[in-house]
């Protein structure tokens, strides 16, 4: 049986663990636009704009190493007056992460479980697009 190399998803708890129960080696890739909503959520309006940039500095990151540091930015940035801002990026790091492990033309479509966010950022959808997937 094929088992999938990744799996893409938000933090619903379920799927994950069911997934660990019938594929446990599949590797997990949280997505990063649910990431970045549940950040900003635990931030104040005031300071949602400048996050959201430093969000996006992580995951638009040319390699795994600048990610990294743009993450510890963050980190360093917003732990001291948003303590829980900084503890819900923090906590899944590794699965927010593993899209670098893969060819990076393939980052813009498995970093996220949402379908419009592979074309959201470089082009104006004119078609519908029900799904994306990743030849093998």
């Amino acid at each position: 049986m094929n088992v999938a190399e990744l799996a893409i998803g938000d933090g619903a708890m379920r799927f994950w663990a069911a997934l660990e129960e019938i594929y446990p080696q599949t590797r997990q890739q949280r997505c990063w636009m649910h990431k970045t909503m549940n950040v900003l959520n635990r931030l104040p309006k005031s300071a949602q704009a400048k996050a959201k940039q430093t969000l996006h500095n992580i995951w638009q990151a040319e390699t795994r190493a600048e990610a990294e540091k743009a993450f510890d930015l963050f980190i360093r940035t917003y732990e001291p007056k948003d303590p829980k801002a900084a503890l819900c990026l923090h906590k899944g790091h590794d699965e927010l992460m593993a899209f670098y492990d893969f060819p990076a033309q393939h980052w813009q479509s498995i970093r996220t479980s949402n379908p419009i966010e592979p074309v959201a950022y470089s082009q104006v959808v004119t078609k519908p697009i029900l799904t994306h997937t990743i030849p093998s």
